[in-house]
């Protein structure tokens, strides 16, 4: 059966077909846009990853320097300088947990987290290691300054690790990005090419259906000017 289109249902077919394209370039973009959206959040949790690794590395070394400084202090005896001692090693350890606190609820992928989960036990012991020493250093000089060489071996140890991990955020972070930028382009090109179609697809169907109109319009005024 053949089914004969009047010119109005031929141009809301028309209609509905440019409305039908509109949705799907409106709907590439949508989906492009929420994938970027991700790429943004996961760049930014980098960032935050990067930043909280690196204020734990800066406590690691001010960690050192509090020790140092604690065994210079019970040297002088001078209490006007223990304390400010004690302050900053309260101030740095504070620091350091917060820090590894905060790395830890990030929303880290799963060699990040890993990497975090193996090297917290050294962090931990790092800590209460120069917490030890320091305390020591004000009561017991002589036993503070034996535990040095395992303080120092466990600074060293730890440094390449918090090394290796700030590598690895570095790493992780480079390729999130690619990963962006590669969507980026992916969804510019998405878009322009779906515009492109819809718009030379409505100009063939648009051409054909003014022909279909036309035609027989022209057909019945010759007609009517032979009569």
């Amino acid at each position: 059966m053949t089914i004969k289109l009047t010119i109005q249902r031929k141009l809301f077919a028309l209609s509905f077909l440019g409305l039908g394209f509109v949705v799907a370039v409106g709907a590439t973009g949508f989906f492009a846009a929420s994938r970027l959206a991700s790429s943004a959040e996961q760049i930014a949790n980098s960032g935050s990853a990067l930043k909280s690794q690196l204020q734990a590395d800066q406590a690691h070394d001010a960690l050192r320097s509090d020790v140092l400084a604690a065994l210079l202090a019970g040297e002088k005896k001078d209490a006007a300088e223990q304390k400010a001692v004690r302050g900053d090693l309260e101030d740095h350890a504070k620091l350091f947990r917060e820090s590894l606190k905060r790395l830890e609820a990030l929303p880290l992928d799963d060699a990040t987290r890993q990497a975090v989960g193996k090297i917290k036990p050294a962090l931990i012991a790092y800590l209460e290691s120069a917490t030890t020493v320091v305390g020591l250093a004000f009561t017991d000089r002589a036993a503070a300054q034996a535990k040095m060489g395992d303080f120092l071996v466990a600074f060293k140890s730890l440094e390449k690790e918090m090394a290796a991990l700030s590598d690895l955020i570095e790493e992780q972070a480079k390729q999130t990005q690619v990963a962006s930028d590669s969507m980026s382009a992916a969804a510019k090109f998405t878009i322009v090419a779906a515009v492109v179609l819809s718009v030379g697809v409505l100009l063939v169907i648009g051409g054909l259906v003014s022909r279909s109109i036309v035609g027989p319009i022209k057909r019945a005024v010759q007609i009517a000017e032979t009569v």
